[in-house]
């Protein structure tokens, strides 16, 4: 089991580089490749993931005590009819109705209560050698956050964008060859200083950004306010914009985002730009003018009446 345990990590560890390194490796045959979607990632790890969650259950049991296919399966039961009852409720009260995700759940909380049956038994009988099976019972918390986060993933939007999305799930949205559209509009439209309701439980209000080249050279730090309708808290988010001065060229800018999230104790909010009028311009500006990279680190001259307060977030709620 160890063995097979190490060979899944080293397949999931090439999954990973396989995917964050084909920009690099499709230069080798495109001259402007694209990196996978987040889908390749969840396709293959997620299975790998839940084989590996199934054998950290029969090494924990393996480890400590020899079986035949006989006791093995009678000492299982009893974490198996745990792992079933937690995945109905689950499923119920969670109200998934994809086949695939049942079956991962149950995958998924099976490594907390199959090691956390192990555990209880090496707590009274040999309390310092829990290490193993603790950990084991970590992983297995583990994939289940994750399965939930993935899961109940939501884009924050308006109103406007929200009816739109519940047309493009009707099937009443066709596209100008007069194929239905399929693809979800999950960005939001910000204007400067013009609030805006979302997701009927904030309002949202883009107050600008900061040019700063102290940390990384045209840095844009922008400034969006969220006030809860309910009466909450005000809070404001801070996600970062860059250039990535070392692979883009004079012709071609390549920006870089860092996102920003407010955690919660039942959901976190995931913020980052997607484009904004100020990149917009600088990219104009290096494929019209041919100017040095450099330029686009300056720092801003342009007056606040100047700008064009338009640019576009990604606005992600992660229960």
């Amino acid at each position: 089991m160890t063995v097979s345990g190490a060979v899944l990590l080293l397949i999931l560890g090439l999954v990973i580089i396989l995917g964050t390194s084909s920009p690099i490796l499709g230069r080798l045959f495109v001259e402007n490749p694209t990196p996978p979607e987040i889908s390749f990632y969840n396709n293959w790890s997620m299975p790998i993931a839940m084989i590996m969650a199934i054998f950290t259950v029969l090494g924990q049991y393996l480890f400590w005590k020899k079986y035949d296919a006989e006791s093995l399966a009678s000492d299982l039961i009893n974490p198996l009819l745990v792992t079933s009852t937690v995945t109905i409720l689950a499923i119920i009260l969670g109200d998934v109705r994809n086949f695939t995700t049942w079956y991962i759940c149950s995958a998924d909380f099976s490594p907390s209560f199959g090691n956390g049956w192990v555990l209880f038994r090496l707590v009274r009988q040999k309390p310092k050698l829990i290490g193993g099976a603790l950990n084991h019972v970590g992983f297995g918390m583990l994939l289940v956050g994750i399965l939930a986060s993935s899961a109940y993933n939501s884009p924050l939007v308006d109103q406007k964008t929200a009816q739109y999305n519940e047309a493009v799930k009707q099937g009443e949205v066709t596209d100008e060859q007069g194929f239905k559209v399929t693809q979800l509009e999950e960005m939001l439209m910000l204007n400067l200083n013009e609030p805006v309701l979302v997701d009927d439980r904030y309002m949202v209000t883009y107050e600008g950004y900061e040019l700063d080249n102290t940390v990384r050279r045209g840095q844009q730090t922008y400034q969006i306010k969220f006030e809860p309708v309910d009466g909450g808290k005000p809070f404001y988010m801070k996600p970062e914009v860059y250039p990535m001065l070392t692979s883009s060229t004079a012709e071609n800018i390549q920006w870089s985002v860092d996102p920003d999230v407010r955690t919660g104790i039942l959901s976190d909010i995931y913020l980052y730009v997607g484009g904004s009028s100020y990149v917009q311009e600088q990219n104009d500006r290096a494929s019209n003018m041919n100017s040095p990279m450099q330029n686009v680190a300056d720092q801003d001259t342009t007056s606040e009446e100047d700008k064009d307060p338009v640019f576009q977030f990604h606005p992600g709620r992660k229960h």
